[in-house]
């Protein structure tokens, strides 16, 4: 069996060791049904308008048996500083300048998961504000038509995780319940279009606060540590066997309200 997984660079470059990568908990789960075994081939995904024509190449390319689709908040309620200020055209080419040089010492762990350098972001984060890197409209949109993209390939069975969690911490209290409210519209909207679709989605109706997640996060902040990916890959592999199960027959909700939130 082969699974395309496509999603956050969780599954790319993990901070934890090979064996408690939540993909090897899903590899054990599926083996053990399909009495075969399971290669897993990641993929890191952006929103972009050109994404669905890139999976349908893959798709031809890797022709899976289950594709393992996963939708990240990050990209519509994560506020970054260093794009802020590279969208400040009032700067002139100093904002460019300063946004690539915030990007590099977030990027160095010595420096971007340090204490100091995260006092420094939250409160940039509440005076100057920071940027999303798309909308919820524009996410809703390219996300529908991959997902569509991906019902059409009837080859493989298809589970979809949607954005569970929004990606605010440090903000303002404000910000923090619009994300709220924009990752709650996303993760409705995606879960209908999978109902319709006759797709596996797994949501979450009401995201814990970020103190309650904090725990099965690395240093950054962003990336599962190994609890993390421990959480998240034993609720994914109840999720790929209900799909894989449906798809052969069997009576199972195509819907599963998330209680691994990381």
């Amino acid at each position: 069996m082969r699974i395309l997984r496509l999603g956050t660079s969780d599954s790319i470059l993990p901070l934890v060791d090979e064996g408690d990568r939540d993909v090897r908990i899903i590899e054990q789960a599926m083996a053990a049904e399909a009495g075969e075994p399971v290669e897993t081939i990641a993929r890191e995904i952006w929103p972009e308008p050109g994404l669905p024509g890139i999976i349908q190449r893959w798709l031809e390319r890797f022709e899976p048996d289950m594709v393992s689709f996963k939708v990240s908040s990050y990209w519509f309620t994560y506020s970054s500083v260093p794009l802020r200020m590279r969208r400040l055209s009032r700067l002139g080419p100093v904002g460019p300048a300063i946004a690539t040089a915030g990007l590099k010492a977030a990027a160095r762990p010595s420096v971007g998961n340090s204490g100091p350098f995260e006092l420094a972001r939250r409160g940039l984060r509440r005076t100057l504000g920071g940027a999303m890197y798309f909308t919820p409209e524009e996410t809703i949109r390219v996300m529908a038509d991959c997902l569509r993209t991906l019902a059409r390939y009837e080859r493989a069975v298809v589970v979809v995780r949607g954005p569970l969690v929004a990606e605010s911490w440090g903000c303002s209290r404000a910000l923090q319940e619009r994300a709220e409210r924009d990752r709650q519209h996303v993760d409705r909207t995606l879960a209908a279009l999978c109902r319709e679709l006759r797709l596996h989605y797994t949501g979450r109706r009401v995201a814990p606060s970020y103190g309650e997640v904090r725990r099965y996060r690395g240093p950054d902040r962003l990336h599962l540590n190994a609890e993390g990916h421990r959480r998240q890959g034993t609720e994914e592999a109840a999720a790929h066997l209900a799909a894989w199960r449906a798809a052969h027959g069997a009576r199972v909700p195509l819907y599963l309200e998330s209680e691994a939130v990381c």
